[in-house]
C-alpha cells in the first residue's frame, strides 16, 4: 500500500486537473508516430466522461479514454432480487403453463442489453421436440398435435413488473408471470459501463502513444461487489423514541 500512495495521488492530480481537457481535445497520433499495443488489468480508480482513471496491475496509474463500440464493451457483475427494476431485459429458463406462469421459481436469471441479433421472446427449449414458436414475435404455424399441459421455455423479454420476487416480463407477444428462488442467481452483462464504480476490476485492450494515457478498443469491467437495490431504513421502536426523547429533555 505504502507503495501504491504516491501513485494514486498522481492519477488523482492528472484526473483533476488534464481530465476534462483531454476528454476535449485527445492528443491524436502525429503523421509517423508509433502505436504502442496496450493489454492491461487494473483496478478502476475513477469514470467521468468515458474517460477512466485505472491503476494498472503493476501499479502505474492511466487514464484510458473508452472508444470500442457497445459490442466490445462488457460490464459483468452478480446482483441481488432487490437491485431489479422494470425495464430491464432479462433471460432464463423455465416451465410453464399454458396461461404464462411459471411452475417452479426461477433460479438463476441474466440481466443483459440486447442488441440486433437478440431474439426477445419465448421459445420451446432446444432440448425439447418443437419446431413452432410459442409466444414469439412472429406468429407461430398452426400445430396439429394437441399442446402438453406445461411446456419449457427460454424467455428472454423486459420486465414489466418486480416486486417482492415477483415478475411480470413482457416477452413477445405475451407477458409471463414467475417468482424468483429465496436466494437466485443473478448475473448481469451489460454493454456498457454507467454501472462501473470505483475498485471494480478492468481489462483494457487498446494502444497508446505515452504511458499513462491510452485509447481502449475493447474493454471489460468487473464488479468488485454485487449490485444491490437502496437500502431500507430500520424503523425506529417505540423504546428508541422514548430514550431519545428523554435525552432531549435531560439536555441543560
Amino acid at each position: 500500500m505504502t507503495r501504491l500512495a504516491p501513485l494514486l495521488t498522481a492519477a488523482l492530480l492528472i484526473g483533476s486537473s488534464t481530465t476534462s481537457a483531454w476528454t476535449q481535445n485527445p492528443k491524436q497520433p502525429a503523421d509517423g508516430a508509433p502505436k504502442q499495443n496496450l493489454s492491461m488489468d487494473g483496478v478502476l480508480q475513477g469514470v467521468q466522461a468515458g474517460l477512466l482513471q485505472v491503476v494498472s496491475e503493476e501499479g502505474e496509474p492511466w487514464l484510458v479514454k473508452v472508444e470500442a463500440r457497445p459490442e466490445n464493451v462488457t460490464y459483468q457483475a452478480s446482483a441481488e432480487p432487490g437491485w431489479l427494476r422494470p425495464g430491464m431485459f432479462v433471460q432464463f429458463k423455465g416451465r410453464f403453463d399454458n396461461r404464462g406462469k411459471a411452475m417452479a421459481p426461477v433460479s438463476q436469471m441474466t440481466v443483459f442489453t440486447p442488441n440486433a441479433e437478440t431474439r426477445l421472446g419465448a421459445y420451446p427449449d432446444e432440448s425439447l421436440q418443437a419446431t413452432a414458436d410459442l409466444f414469439g414475435d412472429e406468429q407461430a404455424e398452426p400445430v396439429a398435435k394437441p399442446q402438453a399441459e406445461t411446456v419449457a421455455l427460454n424467455v428472454a423479454g423486459r420486465l414489466a413488473g418486480a416486486e417482492g420476487g415477483k415478475m411480470r416480463i413482457a416477452a413477445g407477444n405475451a407477458v409471463l408471470e414467475a417468482e424468483l428462488d429465496e436466494k437466485p442467481t443473478i448475473l448481469v452483462e451489460l454493454s456498457n459501463i454507467a454501472l462501473a464504480r470505483q475498485g471494480d476490476k478492468v481489462s483494457v485492450n487498446g494502444w497508446y502513444l505515452q504511458k499513462g494515457q491510452a485509447w481502449a478498443n475493447r474493454l471489460l469491467v468487473r464488479a468488485a461487489a454485487p449490485l444491490e437495490g437502496p437500502k431500507k431504513e430500520r424503523p425506529i421502536s417505540p423504546e428508541e423514541r422514548k430514550k431519545a426523547l428523554e435525552a432531549l429533555e435531560a439536555l441543560p
